[in-house]
Parts: structure tokens; sequence; C-alpha cells
């Protein structure tokens, strides 16, 4: 579910809505502002005169998306690609267990606006550990690259 809201979110509303949802058994969702979801997730190149856009990062059964301003993840989730809820919750603001126990709501900074001064911290948390998406990765592999086949087959790997 992806709401877009005519005014600023609040940490009120989201903490309800998850709250809500988590008798629903979500296995990952997330709040942040749409330019913070741009970065994580969405990855542009430029290929001669040619300006490219690619969503990536978003399969869950290959990774965890990412974390944001928000995060939920569910115990089987994290499990399924052995992320450390540990390891995790040290980056957080604040961590609360929802539903059953098996969910858990991490708040990574204050507010929404202030993503972009927390985008090399969570970019380096989403590097460091195995199992969560790092666009980094997507970076890496792509340099040098100035050919579209070639790009569209490597960047294949993260859509």
């Amino acid at each position: 579910m992806t709401l877009y809201l005519p005014e600023e979110l609040s940490s009120d509303l989201v903490l309800a809505l998850f709250r809500c949802l988590s008798d629903h058994k979500p296995v990952f969702g997330y709040a942040c502002e749409y330019d913070e979801y741009k970065h994580r997730n969405r990855y542009y190149i430029t290929l001669g005169k040619n300006h490219i856009e690619d969503w990536i990062g978003r399969k869950l059964d290959k990774y965890i998306p990412g974390v944001y301003w928000y995060a939920l993840l569910s115990d089987g989730l994290l499990a399924r690609h052995g992320v450390s809820l540990e390891d995790l919750s040290a980056e957080a603001m604040t961590v609360e267990t929802l539903g059953d126990g098996s969910l858990h709501l991490l708040k990574f900074f204050e507010d929404p606006k202030g993503w972009r001064v927390n985008a090399s911290r969570l970019d380096d948390l989403c590097e460091r550990i195995e199992g969560l998406f790092s666009r980094r990765a997507v970076e890496a592999a792509v340099v040098g690259v100035t050919d579209f086949l070639e790009y569209d087959e490597i960047i294949a790997n993260w859509r």
C-alpha cells in the first residue's frame, strides 16, 4: 500500500497505521518522503545522449529493499535474508515490537524531511549489512559502462 498525502506525514499517523496493519501480519513496510524512496530505490544513468532510469532493489525474495524513516520488518523476512534485528536496532532511534511480537517498527531519524541529512548513514548501513539492498552495489557494478545492452544486462540483477 502506498499513500500519497497532501500534507506532511506525522509520526503519530505512521504509528497508528502500522499498529492497525500489524494484525494482518505484513512482511515489510516503510514510511518516508517520496524523494527518500527515490534515493534508495531509483537509479539514474546517462549513457551517451540517453538518460535512463530504473527502479531497483525492491524484490523481497532477494533482499530487504532498504531502511527508511520508518521500516516495518517481520521476523520471517529478517530470517530469510539473515539480517540481525540487533544490528539494525543499533542504528535506529526507536524500535517497537508490534502484533504478536514478530513485527518490528524501526524509526531511523526524527523528521521525514531529515532524510537527506541521514542518507549517507543509512546508505552505509545498507551497504554494511548483508541481506539489505544497497544502491552502492549497483553503482559499483555499472562503473565505466557505456553501452545500453551491457547496462541493461547488469542492472537486471536488481530490477
